[in-house]
């Protein structure tokens, strides 16, 4: 199995304006680290690589494995897609046994799960099978576009709050250490607490 970005996405999950006002800062101070941190807190959390697993902002990813799924796998015939929530499967290619690349028509699946928080899944549509392939790696390809939405700050309001609580201690400590202030403890309900709900482990 593996995963590659196709478009990533557009734009940053915070807006830059209201990481400002949640600074309390005027716009012309530190302009060039304010405008940096909502792109690097997006690195954070979003996509393959992020903490949550999921995707935040639309993006389109490409899976590919090496043949589909038989029913006798522990998730049936399920193709099981990562980065919830699942927006639309664009396409389904695979190498036939003749060494031929085809594209399954849209008929011949469901996807399951658009929108959910959950993962999607591609499952056969009623009365069909998946089709045979060549043994060879990456003989499927899945390609689906994922995400809450375009716009930025899309999806639910906890993660942009956690987005905007993690970039402001950024703002704040600007080394890797921290020296003194030991008397500090972390919010009662804080980013880690905001990021819970939403975190998808695993493919």
């Amino acid at each position: 199995m593996n995963l590659t970005c196709v478009t990533p996405p557009a734009t940053p999950i915070l807006d830059v304006d209201l990481f400002r006002n949640h600074l309390r800062i005027d716009p012309a101070n530190d302009a060039e680290v304010v405008n940096s941190l909502p792109r690097a807190v997006s690195s954070y959390l979003d996509g393959r690589d992020g903490l949550l697993g999921r995707a935040l902002i639309t993006q389109t990813w490409r899976l590919t494995l090496d043949g589909f799924p038989s029913p006798a796998c522990r998730a049936g015939p399920a193709i099981v897609l990562p980065l919830p929530p699942l927006q639309v499967v664009q396409s389904i290619t695979y190498i036939d046994p003749d060494g031929v690349q085809q594209t399954l028509q849209a008929s011949e699946y469901v996807a399951q799960g658009i929108g959910s928080d959950d993962k999607g899944k591609i499952i056969p549509a009623f009365g069909k099978t998946w089709p045979q392939t060549q043994d060879f790696p990456g003989a499927v390809t899945v390609t689906f576009r994922a995400g809450y939405g375009d716009a930025v700050g899309a999806g639910p309001q906890a993660i942009t709050q956690a987005a905007l609580l993690i970039a402001a201690h950024w703002f704040e400590q600007r080394e890797a250490v921290i020296v003194g202030n030991f008397g500090a403890r972390p919010l009662p309900i804080g980013a880690a607490e905001l990021l819970a709900p939403y975190r998808n482990f695993g493919f």
